[in-house]
């Protein structure tokens, strides 16, 4: 299998870490922080870095709503259709309303991969992205029912301010997801 780095983070780090391919980064939903289109450059070395939006998943709006409006903002970053959007779904079991926003994403025209616990993740159906699995066992391999891993979290970066530290997670996707990284923001 045939894998590339990446790394997301809540808070874009000062640097990308060294062999990273790719970067993930909130766009909205139940995200605590959604990356600025400033951020997103920072933080994909100003484009050298394949992109991933995530989604963070709130079962308690409409699904449908959910999908249109996380469509919309990569949209408002000029990423067009083809692009994956990750949902975020921690260690949340929710089948119908996964289904129903990855029909809404994917009838928009973008992907949708699932991130979750290994624990949880495959309770709930995955898009065209596949599953992204959280598991923190520190090796770089994905396994053979999903298409990304988080190996490592709470990893410390120093930021950009004195006395900032942010921290990110290191991942592994395989090769067959990469298309649906793209490059941006276009805006």
């Amino acid at each position: 299998m045939n894998l590339f780095r990446a790394y997301d983070a809540e808070y874009p780090p000062a640097q990308a870490p060294a062999g990273c391919y790719a970067v993930l980064g909130y766009i909205g939903g139940s995200a605590d922080h959604t990356w600025t289109v400033e951020e997103w450059r920072q933080a994909s070395d100003n484009g050298r870095l394949r992109q991933g939006p995530i989604w963070g998943a709130q079962l308690d709006l409409d699904p449908v709503a959910n999908g249109q409006l996380a469509v919309a903002m990569a949209a408002l970053r000029g990423w067009k259709e083809g692009r994956a959007i990750w949902l975020d779904m921690e260690t949340w079991q929710a089948p119908a309303w996964v289904a129903s926003f990855i029909a809404a994403v994917e009838g928009a025209g973008y992907a949708v991969g699932v991130y979750g616990s290994q624990s949880t993740v495959f309770a709930n159906p995955a898009g065209r992205g596949g599953y992204w699995v959280a598991d923190w066992d520190g090796t770089p391999d994905v396994m053979p029912v999903a298409t990304g891993h988080q190996y490592l979290a709470g990893v410390p970066d120093d930021g950009t301010e004195p006395d900032q530290v942010t921290e990110i997670n290191l991942d592994v996707f395989d090769v067959s997801v990469l298309d649906l990284f793209g490059r941006g923001p276009r805006i």
